[in-house]
């Protein structure tokens, strides 16, 4: 469970990287975003494959960044992380 933690908070750290840098810099990170929102949605528990748990979902939820990881799933074509009203 720590080491969980500790991956989604550095993806997580990343994505607001991301998020605050200039916009040369937001088009050098792009595709590492894109990555980074990838894993972030198979932690959240889009696959069977990947270690999953609630605690993990709601870190990923709690951080607020929600709209832009999905921004970043939609340029590489993923389905968005649905989170449940």
């Amino acid at each position: 469970m720590t080491l969980a933690t500790m991956q989604v908070e550095m993806l997580l750290d990343f994505v607001r990287a991301v998020q605050a840098a200039d916009e040369p810099t937001r088009q050098a990170w792009s595709s590492a975003g894109q990555q980074a929102a990838g894993l972030l949605g198979r932690l959240f528990g889009g696959t069977k494959d990947t270690y999953r748990s609630a605690s993990v979902s709601r870190q990923i939820i709690d951080s607020g960044l929600i709209d832009l990881i999905n921004f970043l799933r939609k340029l590489n074509n993923m389905k968005p992380i649905e989170v449940a009203a």
